[in-house]
């Protein structure tokens, strides 16, 4: 089984995209989680070390995880969406992003 952890701001489970893009995949389980102490699903260390794939939405999102969680991040991958370069192909939507890294 892949765990994926999507961190970002204003998170909803509620069929989001990369749900969507997973339903139909077998061995993957996502969860989602926001930094801050007001969030819904707030980030933590057991949701970091459970994870095998994490993607961040922003730099500064990254750069948060990074310096509250270092610690825990020993074998995860880290996908930061906002560093993806997209200029060789304009037409690469977030989406495209994360099947490429995924799929």
């Amino acid at each position: 089984m892949k765990h994926i952890l999507f961190i970002c701001r204003h998170t909803t489970s509620e069929s989001s995209p990369a749900e969507e893009i997973f339903a139909q995949q077998h061995g993957v389980e996502i969860l989602y989680a926001e930094p801050g102490n007001n969030a819904k699903v707030q980030l933590n260390p057991a949701l970091v070390e459970w994870a095998d794939i994490i993607f961040v939405m922003t730099k500064t999102d990254r750069d948060g995880l990074l310096k509250k969680f270092r610690k825990h991040l020993t074998r995860q991958q880290l996908i930061c969406l906002e560093n993806q370069d997209i200029s060789e192909s304009p037409s690469l939507e977030p989406l495209d992003i994360l099947k490429r890294h995924l799929l």
